[in-house]
C-alpha cells in the first residue's frame, strides 16, 4: 500500500474527544435521537455486507473509524447491530450507542463519527484491507498469549504455594478437596493461555508501550482484523 494514500488521509475526530463523549458507556449506551445521524448509519451499514442475522437482528463486524491519537492516524473498531428498527454501536472498549429516528439535536462529534467511517470505508475497500492493518493499534486489537510469558498477578498468582500444600497433604495423609487442582496443574504446566485485551477469567491487557513491546509483543498471538465485504 502507497504510504501516499496514508498522507492523504486527515481525520477530523480526535481519539481522547471520542473517549470523552462515549464514557465507556458499555451497558448504559449513549441514546440518540435524531434521523440525520440514524440515516447516515443506514448508509453506512447498506455499503456492505452483514456480518450474521437471525429473525430478530442484523449484525456488522467491523467497522473502522480513523481518528487521530498523539498526533498519529489511527483507526478503531466497532460493531453495528440492527435490532428491530433501531441501531446499537459498540466501540471497542470506549462505549456504545443507541441511535434511532428523531429530530433532538446531538453532540456535533456523533454526526462526523459516521461521516469519518464512510469515507474511510472507501479507502479500506481501495486498499484490500491493509489501510486497517497498518492503523489499528494493538491496544484494539485481541489476541491471546501464554501465562509463561504474561508474568501478571492473576489469580493463580500463589499456584506455586498452592502446590506445596497440595503435596504436604498428602504426605501427611489429610484429606481435602482440591478443586480447582486441575487447572492449576495446567497453568504450571504451560497450557494455560490468556485472553489479550478482552474480559475472561484470564485476561491481559496490552499497553502501547516500549516495555510491553520489549517484554510482551512477540509471544502474543493476534488475531486477524475483520473487514467486512
Amino acid at each position: 500500500m502507497s504510504y501516499k494514500i496514508l498522507s492523504t488521509i486527515n481525520p477530523k475526530i480526535n481519539f481522547y474527544e471520542i473517549e470523552y463523549y462515549l464514557e465507556n458507556r458499555s451497558l448504559n449506551p449513549h441514546l440518540i435521537e435524531n434521523s440525520e445521524i440514524y440515516n447516515s448509519v443506514k448508509k453506512l451499514t447498506d455499503k456492505v455486507c452483514f456480518s450474521s442475522k437471525d429473525k430478530y437482528e442484523k449484525r456488522w463486524e467491523d467497522f473502522y473509524l480513523p481518528l487521530r491519537r498523539r498526533g498519529k492516524l489511527i483507526s478503531i473498531p466497532f460493531g453495528m447491530i440492527k435490532y428491530k428498527r433501531d441501531f446499537f454501536c459498540y466501540f471497542f472498549h470506549l462505549g456504545s450507542l443507541h441511535i434511532k429516528r428523531g429530530n433532538k439535536i446531538p453532540e456535533k462529534i456523533f454526526r462526523m463519527t459516521f461521516q469519518e467511517t464512510i469515507k474511510f470505508l472507501r479507502i479500506i475497500k481501495k486498499t484490500n484491507g491493509d489501510i486497517v492493518k497498518r492503523t489499528v493499534p494493538f491496544d484494539f486489537r485481541t489476541g491471546k498469549i501464554n501465562w509463561r510469558y504474561s508474568l501478571r498477578v492473576t489469580n493463580y498468582a500463589y499456584a506455586e504455594d498452592f502446590i506445596r500444600m497440595v503435596k504436604a497433604l498428602v504426605k501427611n495423609e489429610i484429606p481435602f478437596i482440591a478443586q480447582n487442582l486441575e487447572e492449576v496443574l495446567d497453568y504450571l504446566a504451560g497450557e494455560t493461555y490468556f485472553t489479550v485485551n478482552d474480559y475472561s477469567e484470564n485476561s491481559f491487557f496490552y499497553i502501547p508501550s516500549q516495555e510491553y513491546k520489549k517484554k510482551f509483543f512477540k509471544y502474543i498471538e493476534w488475531d486477524k482484523l475483520r473487514i467486512l465485504k
